[in-house]
């Protein structure tokens, strides 16, 4: 291990030696600036991290690779999924349905119904439904 490189767990950030003085005299070098390896150092600060990831801190109190939080919760993949099948749905019903003259049968509209509520957050809880047969 070499001093060159500080890590600080708060900050969850690279501080390196030659300006520790700098930092000192503005009042923000770390307190719990801590050596690292250069390894450590090379692995978290060169490449930017896979997507869906952040630099974070670990009960080590060491560098890991983290969710960033920005991931689509199971709600909000419902919700853009439904939006999706409701386009089609749509097209469906009024190719096969309404400009052929023939009324909606009522698992079709009633897929809409759920898809149009599940689209607009109003339906949290409700699985996607299947997609009607004929």
């Amino acid at each position: 291990m070499t001093n060159d490189i500080y890590w600080s767990p708060t900050m969850k950030g690279f501080y390196p030696s030659e300006l520790r003085p700098v930092y000192e005299r503005n009042g923000s070098w770390p307190d719990d600036a801590r050596p690292v390896p250069d390894h450590v150092f090379r692995a978290f600060s060169g490449a930017p991290p896979k997507p869906g990831l952040r630099r974070g801190c670990g009960a080590d109190l060491m560098p890991i690779w983290e969710d960033d939080g920005m991931g689509l919760s199971e709600r909000e993949a419902r919700v853009i999924m439904a939006q999706r099948r409701l386009f089609q749905a749509r097209e469906t019903v009024l190719n096969q349905f309404v400009l052929m003259g023939k009324s909606v049968p009522p698992d079709w509209a009633d897929y809409l119904r759920i898809l149009t509520e599940i689209s607009a957050g109003r339906d949290a809880v409700t699985a996607l439904p299947n997609v009607p047969v004929g």
